[in-house]
């Protein structure tokens, strides 16, 4: 068997996204593998690092990655952008770098390496 070329990436059907939001904006988004366990959702004890993120989305969702639009990783990152926004641009960029942890978010990856292209630029400019 191949070995997977990714270890760190996961399906997205097995991804919960964590985060936290307040009046400054969203940040510490964390991108959690948590395959589901229709017994119990929060069984994975890596969880409880992670308690103290006040909003959640995902597998941890009904719905998630179901056909809903709003409920993908692309959504919740076009809710992000559009309808509320991140504290920083680092925050920005570790939310992109964190959603593209999920397989099918080659279109994160893709503005992670852009970003990690025009940056030197930026610096000098």
């Amino acid at each position: 068997m191949e070995r997977d070329p990714h270890p760190d990436m996961m399906d997205g059907k097995d991804a919960t996204i964590l985060w936290q939001e307040d009046g400054d904006g969203v940040r510490d988004v964390k991108v959690v593998y948590q395959p589901r366990d229709p017994a119990d959702p929060w069984h994975n004890p890596e969880m409880d690092q992670y308690r103290r993120l006040q909003c959640s989305n995902g597998n941890c969702c009904a719905g998630w990655m179901e056909g809903d639009p709003r409920s993908t990783p692309e959504g919740l990152y076009m809710q992000w952008s559009l309808m509320e926004h991140f504290t920083s641009k680092e925050e920005h960029l570790a939310a992109l770098r964190e959603l593209a942890r999920i397989r099918e978010c080659q279109w994160a990856r893709d503005m992670v390496a852009a970003w990690d292209r025009f940056h030197p630029i930026e610096e000098e400019g």
